[in-house]
């Protein structure tokens, strides 16, 4: 059984480095079945000029081929924050089985996850896909206040929505 306490602070500690960097605050890491770190890694849009290096896109890229779907395996995705649309579709393609997220939903639409779904894109593979919400309210608390004060420097309207 993996530890979701101890990979979901490893993302949330990611998600501060990026807060630093100036990109939207968001870890990830990506563990094998053993419970070994695969890659971990952080939103970087704005470093990188790049606005698809969100944090789940570039936890996977670092992964590379160990998360081929030719490459087998099950491996688990923690994030800081719930992925949103464009990272749900990058975990549909890899051999992520289990997605535990800390936060979400952390945009002003709602779940990607549950909208995805509602839409029947991704069929079968979404549905085989272990989806574990917010385990550990602690650490529910702690992404969600460091998203809130990221954003009430930068949109006021929209840290209300991150507020408990």
């Amino acid at each position: 059984m993996l530890d979701h306490r101890t990979y979901l602070a490893m993302a949330i500690e990611q998600a501060r480095l990026s807060a630093a960097e100036g990109s939207t605050p968001v870890g990830s890491v990506i563990v094998d079945p053993d419970g070994t770190v695969v890659s971990i890694d952080r939103n970087r849009m704005l470093p990188l000029e790049d606005p698809t290096a969100h944090a789940e896109i570039m936890a996977i890229r670092t992964a590379g081929r160990r998360l081929m779907p030719s490459a087998g395996g099950s491996y688990t995705l923690y994030s800081s924050g719930e992925p949103c649309l464009m990272c749900v579709g990058i975990v549909l393609l890899s051999p992520i089985s289990t997605v535990v997220w800390a936060a979400g939903p952390i945009v002003v639409s709602g779940s990607a996850f549950d909208a995805v779904l509602a839409s029947g894109y991704g069929g079968e593979r979404l549905r085989g896909l272990e989806v574990i919400r917010e385990p550990d309210p602690e650490l529910r608390a702690e992404s969600r206040r460091i998203l809130h004060d990221f954003f009430v420097d930068r949109d006021p309207n929209r840290a209300a929505i991150l507020r408990d």
